[in-house]
């Protein structure tokens, strides 16, 4: 039996960072400040800061939308600032995939 849901993301952002030497933590709060800015923009259904079992320097934010258009919209006024705000702390750019909510 299908559980239903009560917000249907269509749109999920994956950004993932790798922390320069000695800066994980201060990587880990600038990222828990974009998630908090992204989880009150319109149309976001929240924003988790995660760190993947295998990789003790990378961290991974993960964004649910309620569509490609909010996403884009709050990355259009803060894709700069939140770049800018872990800049200090990774060692390789900052990678961000997005994926399409399947129909059905």
């Amino acid at each position: 039996m299908k559980t239903p849901m009560n917000e249907h993301a269509r749109t999920i952002r994956v950004a993932t960072f790798t922390a320069a030497a000695g800066h994980f933590d201060e990587l880990v709060a600038a990222a828990r400040t974009n998630a908090d800015d992204a989880t009150v923009a319109d149309g976001c259904f929240g924003a988790q800061v995660l760190r993947p079992d295998d990789r003790s320097d990378v961290v991974t934010v993960i964004s649910r939308w309620r569509d490609r258009d909010c996403l884009d919209r709050f990355l259009g006024t803060h894709e700069k600032i939140a770049h800018n705000a872990v800049a200090g702390f990774i060692s390789q750019p900052v990678t961000a995939t997005h994926y399409a909510a399947l129909p059905g």
